[in-house]
């Protein structure tokens, strides 16, 4: 069974982001506490420039090459810049899911996506734009290795973000807390 490049390129990212929150500043700091990555990064460091919150959970509609139309719901973890976490798709012949793990500049976010089963191992790209009016994430992404030649695209609402310990780290309009 050949698996989709989405759910690939979403393993693939969840690992990068992990990756960079075990010292990705560069200074080889540990991995924060789940209290600070749940935090978000609206309590950013005072002068540092504003990075979009993308944490929380997110639901919309895909499109692959290789399964069609399907639906797809992710779950995103923040720290910094650096985001991760699942995308599960469902298509009419498959359900799929795979590891995020992206960097946000402004509101690009790009990065990488893993996923398998037995045998079978698919990495890819991964590049998207966040409407901060609208709350959606909207892309595109590519297999490179396994299931090479797969793509797609999708377009994910922000359904709702994580709250940080005692402070709304989220009050824009249109969204609530998790």
């Amino acid at each position: 069974m050949k698996r989709s490049a989405i759910s690939n390129i979403a393993c693939i990212s969840v690992a990068a982001a992990i990756l960079a929150g075990c010292g990705g500043n560069g200074n080889g700091a540990a991995v924060p506490g789940a209290a600070s990555g749940m935090q978000g990064v609206s309590s950013h460091v005072s002068g540092a420039a504003a990075v979009i919150d993308l944490s929380g959970e997110y639901a919309g509609k895909i499109n692959d090459s290789e399964y069609g139309e399907g639906k797809g719901t992710a779950f995103y973890a923040q720290y910094g810049n650096a985001v991760g976490g699942v995308f599960d798709l469902t298509f009419k012949e498959a359900s799929l899911s795979a590891s995020i793990s992206q960097t946000i500049s402004g509101d690009n976010v790009v990065g990488n996506s893993d996923g398998g089963s037995g045998s079978l191992y698919c990495a890819g790209t991964q590049k998207a734009t966040y409407d901060t009016s609208t709350h959606i994430l909207s892309g595109s992404y590519q297999t490179v290795v396994g299931c090479t030649g797969e793509k797609g695209t999708f377009s994910l609402k922000h359904q709702c973000y994580f709250k940080g310990g005692g402070e709304d780290v989220r009050p824009e309009a249109g969204l609530r807390p998790c």
